[in-house]
């Protein structure tokens, strides 16, 4: 009995969290907005015309997280004129503040990242560059009054290891900030798709990366409209023999030291199962002692039977013929991965 009001609770519990995440999914439809002035344009353009949100699952997940830490910042500014989520517009799109201080001309910005980003080479990100600019040039057209900005990151894992970067309005960001907003606006009432931008790769972010969140590679939903399929994509040069020297190391470039890491992390989760799975089908067996048949429950079933089974004994065999001579030879690929620290 205690099993199943445990099990009601678990279930209620995930059931709440769920329409939470699919409510802020749903909220997230695709429309222009300030915050995707930095992100791709034809992934912008393309989405808004088929309606097709890029990533939304772990979008959805990351913004839950933001909102935690975006309460915690309100407590720290407790008592002073902040105005939550606050909306401007620049050139007829919107965007939302996260904590708008209208006596101070100053917001502040949250963000969530994985802690292994946390490093004065990767932040700021620059589409949350873009994004803030975006915020000071909106406050100014709405205001007339130059505002200033801090941009703060969180690292999931351990948010006490914080960063913050400051920005005031420029003037110059302002004016390509217009531009860019005219561009998409263009696109998107004529349906023009903006050409894949020069600097771009197909196997980096924002067309396709390792996920740091999710331990797995996703890939941009427009994927295939920009680079083909596999097929049509340019294959890799074939390494010479003495490349492929088992002696030989070559760096590993950020990429594919994503890919071996979730190849890692697969295996380390498959044996952990394996094993799990062992030691549930040892008690079975043992709960249901010497007993066959079918069992059935009220949602699962089970059968459980003798099987006999032949093996040949090659051992036996080679006494009596020449093994060799039936070998047949072939290529395996061996990929072994494992953690360095």
């Amino acid at each position: 009995m205690q099993g199943k009001v445990l099990e009601a609770i678990r279930n209620d519990v995930v059931a709440r969290v769920n329409r939470l995440f699919e409510k802020t999914a749903q909220s997230q439809e695709p429309r222009l907005r300030l915050s995707q002035l930095g992100l791709c344009p034809r992934m912008t353009v393309l989405s808004i015309q088929t309606g097709i949100t890029a990533d939304l699952t772990e979008a959805a997940g990351i913004l839950a997280a933001g909102h935690l830490y975006e309460q915690f910042i309100a407590e720290a500014f407790e008592g002073e004129e902040v105005i939550p989520q606050y909306e401007v517009v620049l050139a007829g799109v919107t965007g939302h503040i996260d904590f708008y201080f209208p006596q101070r001309l100053f917001f502040i910005e949250c963000k969530t990242i994985a802690a292994a980003k946390v490093s004065d080479g990767f932040l700021p990100v620059d589409h949350h560059v873009v994004q803030v600019h975006a915020y000071l040039s909106a406050l100014y057209e709405m205001t007339n009054e130059r505002h200033y900005a801090a941009l703060i990151y969180f690292p999931r894992e351990n948010p006490r290891k914080f960063e913050v970067f400051t920005f005031t309005y420029d003037e110059a960001w302002h004016s390509e900030l217009i531009i860019r907003i005219e561009l998409l606006k263009h696109a998107i009432e004529t349906g023009e798709v903006p050409p894949v931008p020069a600097d771009y790769s197909p196997n980096k972010f924002p067309c396709r990366w390792f996920s740091r969140i999710s331990r797995i590679l996703i890939t941009c939903p427009f994927f295939e409209r920009c680079y083909g399929t596999a097929s049509e994509q340019p294959q890799q040069p074939t390494p010479t023999a003495a490349q492929e020297s088992s002696d030989e190391f070559r760096e590993m470039d950020a990429e594919l030291e994503d890919l071996v890491a979730y190849l890692h992390s697969l295996r380390t989760q498959k044996k952990q199962l394996e094993e799990q799975e062992k030691a549930a089908r040892q008690e079975i067996l043992e709960r249901i002692k010497s007993a066959r048949g079918r069992w059935v429950g009220r949602e699962f079933g089970l059968l459980v039977k003798d099987e006999e089974r032949r093996v040949l004994d090659t051992k036996a065999l080679a006494k009596v013929v020449n093994l060799d001579e039936y070998r047949r030879v072939s290529v395996a690929t061996v990929v072994d991965v494992w953690k360095i620290r």
